[in-house]
């Protein structure tokens, strides 16, 4: 037994509480016990989030739970010790445990994925007087003071556990260490003036580089295209900053689960096609006999979440639709800080599970463990799946290059793009395969939705010409040439226009659409066919495109599109002669173009838009697809 966690008989824990503590506390062998989030229920309601560990915080006011999960050869050393006091004033035992744990040179590791539903009743000891309280209190310090000063070791080692978390630790007076700053400052500043990294890429150039790249410039190339010697793009994209030590637990626990298992990883849960595809793969897995199921996401949010407020419902509502078909789910930063600590919780789990199939879907976590996870896990089938380029940036057909060697199948969304891995990365095309995008033509069925009864649910006028945008409010859908589309045709009164979504431009968004009197702003829905059948065009301004999912969900409808002439689109609207595309320029001509198509189109569209639904019931039906993606995973089972 190497963990021990008290819990009284009236509170709860989460299902997967113990699971993803054990696994997080095997990250860091000096973390002492993990603390989740608190929420309190029963006399009164009330939510507490997991803060960083701090030990004088922690010293001056408890936020650490009685249901810590603690290593069993940390607790041993304390223990645990009852003093009763006189009255109503007791000791808080878990509180002074914790103390003596950071006297010893322990610290805590917070989960932040996972709470503990603390029953609080009238008599409860922490909702007592506040006189109580602070008498509480005071025995707490007054029974640890002589230890006050050891706690701050717990401090430094925690610190030092933080940063080896994103880095090598080094010695201070290491000379190597000053020589890789000042060369990674004179990379990173060339690199910059030569506009081939952005402003927030991180670069680690070693001062070994810098002297192979002025007398050994073959030698040069060879280091720095090695990924076993110099940093990946998917580790950069980790956080790290220069090239991680991968040193994992080589003893790995019995495995008595008889199920067969996938785990599905990608970065988060948000609006987009690529989500909403890769929870098609989940449901269609979901109908294998005795599977189970992990999803495994990155991030629980945007990293800009403290200026998108308004994207926590978004990703909650796919976080539940991801979790409704998974047996368990994890949220790797809200369980793990650092990237050292995210890329071993990762391999903690792998090691614990050993699935059958590891399904990648843009997972720069699982992308850097897949070397170590072919070596000690061979019989792990590793499959990706590929989108787009990210316009001049190779994205994650870039990324993933770099670990091709390691990864069994590549799917991608059209021919086009497998032509791209095979002329362009020089994949075998045996290790590719194709699966075109699908809609659920139950869900977006025209014929379900009256025009004019749902443009009076929603408050739009029934007798105009509605233009529709629905996606992200993001850079690449680039909303702003639909906005200034508004702007320009503001006073014709023919036309209105609504948009539909969510992301990190909405508060952009929002101010030019309180300064127009014909658009109306909808907030995010997974019911974007109720807002499609209200549309008589829909815009599509991408910068870049994969095989864009909203496309085929627009022609399922019935609904012509006007898109940018790009990858995705182009096939698509060729194909299946739904829309027109226009050559991208810049927003004020891009704009003037787009209201021309319009005005010359605008009787013809109703008719144009009738093509699209027998164009995906003949190539992306989801209920076809679905037996596709069936049969795929169980090959590899």
């Amino acid at each position: 037994m190497e963990f021990i966690v008290f819990l009284d008989s009236d509170d709860l824990i989460e299902k997967d509480y113990l699971k993803k503590s054990a696994l997080l506390l095997k990250t860091s062998p000096k973390a002492g016990w993990i603390y989740p989030n608190i929420r309190m229920f029963g006399y009164f309601d009330h939510f507490l989030y997991a803060p960083q560990f701090n030990a004088l915080k922690l010293f001056l006011n408890n936020y650490c739970v009685s249901a810590s999960l603690y290593r069993k050869s940390a607790w041993i050393q304390v223990s645990q010790r009852e003093k009763f006091v006189i009255k109503n004033v007791r000791f808080f035992e878990d509180w002074d445990t914790t103390i003596r744990l950071m006297s010893k040179g322990w610290f805590g590791l917070p989960l932040n994925d996972s709470d503990f539903r603390y029953r609080q009743h009238y008599k409860s000891m922490v909702i007592r007087t506040s006189k109580i309280l602070a008498l509480t209190i005071y025995i707490v310090w007054r029974s640890n003071i002589v230890t006050f000063l050891k706690i701050f070791k717990a401090q430094i080692r925690y610190n030092r556990d933080f940063e080896e978390g994103f880095k090598k630790r080094r010695n201070f007076f290491n000379p190597k260490k000053l020589f890789d700053f000042v060369s990674s400052s004179i990379a990173k500043k060339i690199l910059k003036t030569q506009v081939l990294v952005r402003d927030d890429y991180k670069v680690f150039f070693p001062f070994e580089f810098l002297f192979f790249s002025v007398f050994y410039p073959k030698k040069f190339i060879e280091k720095y295209l090695d990924p076993t010697y110099n940093i990946t793009l998917a580790e950069s994209h980790c956080g790290f900053v220069e090239k991680p030590k991968m040193d994992f637990e080589k003893i790995f626990p019995v495995r008595n689960n008889t199920k067969k298992s996938i785990i599905f990883a990608h970065p988060w849960w948000h609006i987009g096609g690529a989500e909403n595809i890769l929870l098609d793969w989940i449901k269609s897995s979901r109908n294998i006999k005795n599977i189970k199921i992990i999803n495994l996401a990155e991030k629980s949010l945007l990293s800009s979440q403290s200026k998108a407020v308004f994207l926590e419902n978004e990703f909650e509502m796919l976080r539940e639709e991801f979790l409704k078909y998974s047996d368990e789910q994890y949220a790797i930063d809200k369980i793990a800080k650092t990237p050292l600590k995210k890329v071993k919780f990762c391999w903690n789990l792998l090691a614990n599970e050993r699935p059958n199939i590891l399904f990648i879907s843009s997972s720069c976590f699982l992308y850097s463990l897949l070397p170590s996870i072919k070596k000690e896990f061979p019989f792990i089938k590793v499959v990706d799946i590929l989108h787009n380029e990210c316009g001049s940036d190779s994205g994650w057909f870039g990324i993933s290059d770099e670990y091709k060697q390691f990864i069994d199948k590549r799917i991608v969304t059209s021919d086009v793009w497998k032509e791209v891995l095979i002329k362009k990365y020089g994949e075998k095309k045996e290790k590719i395969e194709v699966f075109n995008n699908q809609v659920d033509l139950k869900k977006y069925d025209p014929k379900k939705y009256n025009k004019t009864k749902t443009r009076k649910l929603f408050g739009v006028k029934s007798d105009k010409f509605i233009i529709g945008f629905i996606g992200r409010f993001h850079d690449q859908k680039n909303p702003m040439v639909f906005l200034e589309l508004a702007e320009l045709m503001k006073d014709n009164p023919e036309f209105r226009f609504i948009m539909v979504g969510a992301g990190e431009m909405e508060e952009d968004v929002r101010k030019r659409v309180a300064s127009l009197s014909n658009i109306k702003l909808f907030s995010y829905s997974p019911d974007v066919y109720k807002y499609m059948s209200m549309c008589d065009l829909l815009i599509f301004p991408s910068r870049f495109e994969g095989a864009p999912l909203i496309g085929l969900e627009a022609a399922a409808m019935n609904v012509p599109i006007i898109a940018t002439d790009t990858i995705g689109f182009r096939e698509q609207v060729t194909d299946g002669k739904f829309g027109f595309l226009y050559q991208q320029k810049n927003t004020h001509s891009d704009v003037r173009k787009i209201r021309e198509i319009i005005l010359i189109n605008k009787n013809k569209f109703s008719r144009i838009g009738k093509n699209g639904r027998k164009f995906v019931s003949k190539y992306h039906n989801l209920e076809n697809g679905s037996k596709n993606y069936r049969r795929f995973i169980e090959s590899l089972l």
